[in-house]
């Protein structure tokens, strides 16, 4: 496969979020990080179920058009 067949602008942040993990290495452990993580991954969590799977794929409930774009985005 050449590289003219990569689509970059889906390539290199794929790898760029990748090498950010190995940033974890260079910074002490703080519990305020891991604060920050479990909510991060907690909410993130929330939008992609009751957000992106409950509502697109199930149509479970109603939401106005600003909470669509919200979700979708």
């Amino acid at each position: 496969m050449s590289l003219k067949n990569y689509r970059f602008g889906f390539v290199i942040p794929f790898l760029l979020l990748h090498l950010m993990c190995l940033g974890v290495l260079f910074f002490p452990f703080r519990m305020e990080y891991l604060a920050l993580f479990i909510t991060n991954y907690i909410v993130g969590m929330f939008f992609i179920t009751a957000g992106y799977h409950r509502y697109f794929s199930h149509r479970s409930y109603q939401l106005n058009r600003f909470w669509q774009f919200v979700f979708a985005w």
